[in-house]
């Protein structure tokens, strides 16, 4: 859909009836001129299918951010790894985490003016192939509107 909600195909008929959703982000929109934040991520140089690999994700805090939200789109083939995660919130690094459809949400703490975030991903490559992934985004949470945008990255996964 041209507003960036999902669209949706139904053919009726005789059974059986066929119906596909379609939801995210196909077109990346353009960051804003106020955004708080820089951010960038960085892919890894080579990808093994059946092996770790880690992307960092960092971000610049222009001004003070409360809440800082990143929404990091994976290839198809890449998944997060949980026990990573999960330690990297036990030790205050990141406030939280969801993997949910392709995307990678995080959340931290209060991030004062002129200040960097680095969190790296361990991820680890489950099928091979060349694929990118929806465009990434950081935002305060309160404040979507504000966001900055990263094209979709790209990983080609090798057997």
């Amino acid at each position: 859909a041209p507003s960036g909600g999902p669209l949706e195909v139904a053919i009726d008929g005789p059974a059986p009836a066929w119906r596909w959703r379609l939801d995210g982000r196909l077109v990346q929109p353009p960051t804003v001129a106020n955004a708080p934040m820089t951010m960038s991520i960085s892919p890894p140089a080579k990808v093994v299918q059946g092996a770790p690999c880690t992307l960092l994700v960092h971000m610049l805090a222009l001004a003070e951010v409360y809440a800082p939200m990143i929404i990091v789109g994976l290839p198809a083939g890449l998944e997060p790894r949980a026990e990573a995660l999960d330690r990297m919130v036990r030790s205050g690094q990141l406030g939280c985490w969801e993997w949910a459809d392709g995307e990678l949400r995080l959340s931290g703490e209060r991030l004062p003016a002129n200040t960097t975030w680095d969190v790296p991903l361990s991820c680890v490559a489950i099928a091979a192939g060349l694929s990118q992934g929806r465009p990434s985004l950081a935002y305060p949470y309160y404040q979507p509107e504000r966001a900055v945008w990263l094209p979709g990255m790209r990983v080609a996964i090798t057997p």
